[in-house]
Formats: structure tokens, C-alpha cells, sequence
């Protein structure tokens, strides 16, 4: 094979000076001390001499030059015309003043005397750097690993089953990754686009999960109390947002048992006398309109450790209804018992459709409610809470925040298609 590799290299890409250039920055691409290799105008036009443009070991500007005959043969008149191409290339380069670094590509070969009399040259022009591609050199780069298909590309040379062992041995498992890369991005747009079409869709309901940690029992952070208010950015009407409150009462003896609890669910409104803002502090400015009210047991295994509950979201007699787009720039403030707030380990949070999001507790910080100047009031069971604290992302303390232009929701199940 390196001898079809150098035959081809004298002559197979006579007159072509477009795949001549192309080959040689193929090959200088391979290099890994350059970058960004482009070539200048492989297909005609002024290039000022310059036949590639590259960057060297990061930082410096590279220039390169590519000097082929026609058959090539190796004798004393091909070697004086490459050698006069090569120092007039160097002169051309170094007037340009442009960069540090010149490189020269030819299909003779050179001695190592004559290379380095070229090089000694291009460092008296006034570069720092000079390499000299001859044939030989070329056909190393070809026929390694690395430039088999710029060979096959080029010089239309098969490879050998050799020579695909080595390729496939460097190259196989990144193509592979590339493929399955690619693969994983259809399926990301695919499923964006999926949500984007079922946008303005209605929801049903919202649903919060939090876990507490693993070395916390259940008993430790009792009787549960749990507030929920999501504010939306654009009010619905005068509907500016839901309530939900979930109480324990006191619980059994046999915590493993459960213990009763009531829910309250509302819905906010904005009065008359005040604009809306995303101000969950503003609390006596809402208007509260309870769309259920409700009680029952809550079963613990001694082994569980998420809690769930639910903010139902429903047309209601006002004629208001949430949809995907509602919950989009929505701020969600949790409210918590500080015995459940310092031991929640993670919050997710869904619709019926969606996932919408989720944090640890890395994500969040807990701040005591008594820093606040509305206090409890933010509480709709003032009697019986103990001092509670609200949960807001750390790195700002801001809210659970929705943003739907930067993040893609989960979609909870496939829609199922119709039998033929």
C-alpha cells in the first residue's frame, strides 16, 4: 500500500489544483499542533500566495503554501523548481507579515539536507516556525490511521483489511458516539416539539413530591404542614394564582399508621383597590375563592419516604382554566414546618402531563419565616404551626422558578394510537 500511495501522490492529481489543496489541508487538520485549517481559494482567485490559513499550538497564525507538478519524477529539474517555488513562496509569505508560521506542501521529496537549507531560509524571512510536507512525509500521514479516508477521499485508494482493523480499532467507538449523539438530538427536538404543541393545552391538576432525606424518619418531622402558592406572571381575568394548604392534626400514637390531616384548596384573585405583582408577601391583597375543602387519613408506611399532594386546578364557576402556557414564567413559594424543611432532599414538580422540574437540596436554601416582617400571616393555620420556613432556590434566593424557553418538561406517558 505505500507504494500506490506514492505513486498516486506524483500524479493522480494532475492540473487538479482545487483537490490538491483540499488534500493538503486535510492533512494538516490531522496535525494536532494546528487549527482551524481553511483553505484560501482552492477553486481560482487572488490568495496573495497563500494557499491555507491555519492557527499553530493555539495562538499563532500559520500560513501554508502547495507547490505539486504534473508527474512527478524526483530528477534534478522537478527538485529546481520546487526548491525556487518554495523560496519565492517563503518571500511572498513573509511580506505579508501576517504570521510566524510557514508550512509548504510538495509531491517531490526532498533530502534532509535540502529541507533544512529551506527551513534555514524561511527563519532568516523571519519565521519562527517552518515545516516542509514532501512526498514522503505526506505519505505517512496518508497511510496512518489517522488519513486513511483523506486517502480514500483524495487518491481514491481502498484500504486494505489491515488497514480498516486500524481504522476502526481509533476511530470506531467515536463514530459511534457521534451516531448516537445525533440520535439523542433528534429525539431532544422531537420531544420539545411535542411540548410546544401541546402548549396551550388545559391541565388538570399539579402535583408537588418531596422526599425527605434517607436518615430521617417520618416521626421527626410531625405533624406535616405544607403551603403552596404558585403566582402566575399574566393574570387569568382577575385570577392571579392557586392556594393549596395541607395540615396534619395531631398524629397516632403508632406513627407507622398515619394521622388525619384537611386540605384546603383556593383560588386568588386580585381586589379591586390593588394591582397585581409577584409579591407572595402581599397577602391580604388576594381575594380567596376555595374551590374544595377536604379531609382524610394519611397512610405511612414506616418505609416511606416521599409525601405527596396535590393542587387540583380546574374550571371553576368564574370560567378560568389553566393551561400548559399559565404555568410557563410561574413562581411557586413552598412553605413547610422547619422540622420537614431541614430534612427535604428533593421537590419535583408535575401536572398530569408533565414533569415540570425538579431540585435537591443543593438547589434550594430554607430561610426561618421569622425574617420576615409579614411573619406567620403568610400561615393559614396560625394557631397550631410552629415556626415554619420558606423554601427558594439558594444561589439567588429566589422562588421555584418555570421557565419553559430554556428547559424542556418531562412528558408523563406516550398518547396511544388507534388500532387499523
Amino acid at each position: 500500500m505505500p507504494y500506490e500511495t506514492d505513486e498516486k501522490l506524483k500524479g493522480f492529481l494532475d492540473a487538479n489544483q482545487l483537490h490538491r489543496e483540499q488534500l493538503c489541508a486535510a492533512i494538516l487538520s490531522i496535525d494536532g499542533r494546528f487549527r482551524s485549517v481553511t483553505p484560501q481559494h482552492p477553486r481560482g482567485g487572488p490568495d496573495g500566495g497563500t494557499d491555507i490559513v491555519a492557527t499553530f499550538e493555539g495562538s499563532q497564525s500559520a500560513i501554508g503554501a502547495v507547490g505539486f507538478l504534473n508527474q512527478a519524477t524526483d530528477n534534478a529539474q522537478d527538485k529546481r523548481k520546487i526548491k525556487k517555488k518554495l523560496l519565492d513562496d517563503i518571500q511572498r509569505a513573509a511580506s505579508l507579515k501576517s504570521a510566524s508560521v510557514f508550512v509548504f506542501f510538495t509531491n517531490v521529496n526532498l533530502t534532509r539536507m535540502e529541507r533544512e537549507r529551506s527551513i534555514s531560509a524561511a527563519h532568516a524571512s523571519g519565521f519562527h516556525v517552518c515545516e516542509i510536507f514532501d512526498r514522503e512525509r505526506l505519505r505517512l500521514a496518508l497511510d496512518s490511521p489517522d488519513g486513511l479516508a483523506i486517502r480514500f477521499q483524495y487518491l481514491g485508494i481502498a484500504l486494505s483489511d489491515a488497514e480498516q482493523a486500524a481504522f476502526f480499532s481509533k476511530w470506531g467507538e467515536r463514530i459511534n458516539d457521534v451516531i448516537a449523539d445525533g440520535f439523542g438530538e433528534t429525539h431532544r427536538l422531537l420531544k420539545r416539539i411535542q411540548f410546544l404543541h401541546e402548549y396551550s393545552l388545559p391541565i388538570k391538576s399539579l402535583k408537588i413530591s418531596i422526599k425527605i432525606k434517607e436518615d430521617c424518619s417520618l416521626s421527626s418531622v410531625r405533624p406535616i404542614r405544607l403551603y403552596a402558592r404558585l403566582l402566575y406572571e399574566t393574570p387569568k381575568g382577575n385570577l392571579v394564582g392557586h392556594q393549596f394548604s395541607m395540615i396534619e392534626e395531631t398524629p397516632p400514637s403508632d406513627l407507622s399508621q398515619g394521622g388525619s390531616f384537611w386540605l384546603r384548596t383556593a383560588e386568588l384573585y386580585m381586589t379591586p383597590d390593588n394591582p397585581y405583582y409577584l409579591d407572595p408577601e402581599c397577602y391580604n391583597k388576594y381575594e380567596y375563592h376555595v374551590i374544595k375543602r377536604d379531609s382524610g387519613f394519611i397512610l405511612h408506611s414506616r418505609y416511606a419516604k416521599d409525601i405527596n399532594f396535590h393542587m387540583q386546578i380546574s374550571t371553576t364557576s368564574k370560567g378560568n382554566r389553566i393551561s400548559l402556557s399559565d404555568i410557563d414564567q410561574s413562581l411557586l413559594y413552598i412553605y413547610a414546618n422547619k422540622s420537614l424543611a431541614l430534612n427535604i432532599c428533593n421537590i419535583d414538580f408535575y401536572s398530569d402531563l408533565y414533569k415540570f422540574d425538579g431540585f435537591s437540596s443543593d438547589d434550594f436554601r430554607k430561610i426561618n419565616v421569622e425574617e420576615f416582617s409579614s411573619g406567620l400571616s403568610t400561615y393559614e393555620d396560625r394557631e397550631n404551626s410552629e415556626r415554619g420556613a420558606l423554601l427558594r432556590i439558594g444561589q439567588c434566593f429566589a422562588p421555584f422558578h418555570f421557565d419553559f424557553s430554556r428547559t424542556t418538561p418531562i412528558r408523563l406517558g406516550t398518547p396511544y394510537s388507534t388500532k387499523e
